[in-house]
């Protein structure tokens, strides 16, 4: 059953809303999971008294028991390597937009360290989302991808190294990037030049 819990710690039902509202059940699930068409048309104006009855009980479906029902999450899983650094933070803001506009909810997290990601990734396995963006993977690989692919998980990566099989890969211009800073240093007539990167990222490699 649909329901939540009031801050009262009432639990308010799908059958409140419909006692509310004057409908049946079936017709709040109607308006609650946006179906419209078939044999039981919603009209406009039941729909919005409906609406009207879910806001004054303050009713919110349980996600749980939607993506239950119809097999969805509606939701997309961002994995980024340091939630608060201004590249992903910018990144996160334009798709939190894009995805409001779509009607999908964005959870982001910080896959800073191993024990992070593979639980992200086993989350992600267990239903978590119908889509995941993943930056900064350093412990998850190719097969991990597939492997997210193969369970029906739209899946985009950030990454130089993985091949897309059937998911989406985002390339970055890091080499060329690395060899402009070097050129540029070396052109100002300095040929002694350290490089400080992250102990797990070895892209340094392809300097």
């Amino acid at each position: 059953m649909l329901c939540m819990v009031t801050r009262l710690g009432k639990k308010v039902t799908i059958k409140d809303v419909a006692r509310a509202a004057g409908v049946s059940t079936a017709t709040v699930s109607y308006v609650v999971s946006g179906r419209a068409g078939g044999k039981s048309r919603v009209s406009e104006a039941t729909r919005a008294h409906v609406q009207e009855a879910i806001r004054e009980l303050g009713y919110i479906p349980l996600s749980r028991a939607r993506s239950l029902r119809n097999g969805r999450t509606d939701r997309i899983a961002l994995a980024i390597p340091d939630i608060g650094g201004p590249y992903w933070d910018l990144f996160a803001k334009q798709l939190l937009q894009f995805a409001d506009t779509a009607g999908y909810q964005v959870v982001i997290f910080d896959i800073g360290t191993m024990n992070r990601e593979i639980k992200f990734f086993h989350d992600v396995l267990q239903g978590l989302s119908d889509g995941v963006i993943i930056a900064g993977a350093n412990y998850l690989g190719q097969s991990h991808f597939n492997q997210l692919a193969d369970r029906g998980v739209a899946v985009t990566v950030f990454d130089n190294v993985v091949m897309p099989n059937t998911f989406d890969v985002v390339r970055t211009k890091e080499h060329q990037a690395r060899l402009d800073a070097v050129e540029h240093i070396i052109n100002r007539g300095k040929n002694r030049i350290a490089l400080f990167t992250d102990d797990n990222n070895e892209d340094h490699r392809t300097i």
